[in-house]
């Protein structure tokens, strides 16, 4: 008897089997996979960062170090967080900015829509404005990146945002500590600590400022060679007022600080909850200090396009 029916049941497995499959390729296709950092993955071959957003990803983020409110993350074929492809050659009439940076750039934990590049971009005409921030990264990473992926989309104007992760040396290796350690101890050690205790500044660029600036000023200066060579226009921003503020200004004092003191003031409501991260109001805080900012520089840029 078994060996009557074995054949039939093994093709009626097989065929509930390819069923599920087929459903999963479908799902996979139009519905976002969930985990938090699910769209950064390995390097492309010979780039020296520690991982890259990965070409295609689809996942509903939630959260570096600590559970928030799940936003999408969609990642293009170009490695860029974006809903579109970004053509080369570069479109005739068109002014295309870069802008290089870490998770405060890429705009983790709000929609893409929200980011203040995006919310920049909107107030501008014929202007695109190209996400290149990779949570994680150091200004050191983001010009290699930029160098990898930044030039060959031919922009006219690049923008290098200097954040938290040029300060601190665990920056580098915290999302693979994440995974290793859990979300209690990155509770504890990359947010309360930040947060309240600030126990990092102290055990890390405070020990060394000089170290840190140098490799700072390093980073910086190959950005500015990579621009020159380009023919890239270029900008550099400390995103909020950091106690190395001076020092920042004296390797390079084109240096600008782009949140100002209000914004500190009312950091807590601008903050996702929990959080470091800027929620969709602290993205709009930015993207209007950015534009005052460069308000001059993207008339004269735009002008001559």
């Amino acid at each position: 008897m078994f060996r009557k029916w074995a054949p039939r049941f093994g093709l009626a497995v097989l065929e509930i089997l390819l069923t599920l499959a087929a459903v999963e390729f479908v799902l996979k296709g139009h519905v976002p996979s969930s985990g938090s950092d699910d769209f950064l993955g390995p390097p492309p071959t010979g780039v020296k960062v520690p991982y890259a957003p990965i070409a295609g990803a689809d996942v509903q983020f939630e959260g570096h170090y600590v559970k928030i409110a799940p936003t999408r993350v969609k990642i293009s074929k170009q490695r860029i967080r974006s809903e579109k492809e970004y053509a080369i050659p570069k479109p005739p009439g068109i002014t295309r900015v870069v802008a290089l940076g870490d998770s405060f750039v890429f705009g983790s934990g709000v929609e893409v829509q929200q980011t203040f590049l995006k919310q920049w971009e909107s107030g501008l005409q014929e202007v695109q404005v190209i996400n290149l921030g990779v949570p994680g990264y150091t200004s050191t990473h983001a010009v290699t990146w930029f160098e990898q992926l930044g030039i060959p989309l031919q922009p006219d104007a690049a923008v290098l945002f200097i954040s938290d992760n040029d300060f601190y040396d665990e920056g580098r290796d915290r999302l693979a500590e994440r995974r290793e350690k859990g979300e209690s101890w990155a509770t504890e050690r990359y947010v309360k600590s930040r947060l309240d205790r600030k126990e990092k500044a102290e055990s890390s660029w405070r020990k060394d400022p000089t170290k840190v600036l140098n490799r700072l000023s390093s980073a910086i200066v190959r950005f500015k060679s990579l621009c020159k060579k380009a023919g890239i226009a270029w900008r550099v921003f400390v995103l909020f007022p950091h106690e190395l503020d001076n020092e920042i200004s004296d390797i390079e004092p084109s240096v600008t600080r782009l949140a100002d003191s209000s914004y500190l003031k009312e950091i807590k409501s601008l903050q996702i909850a929990g959080d470091l991260h800027p929620n969709e109001q602290g993205h709009a805080r930015l993207a209007a200090l950015l534009h005052k900012a460069l308000n001059s520089w993207m008339k004269s840029l735009t002008s001559s396009r």
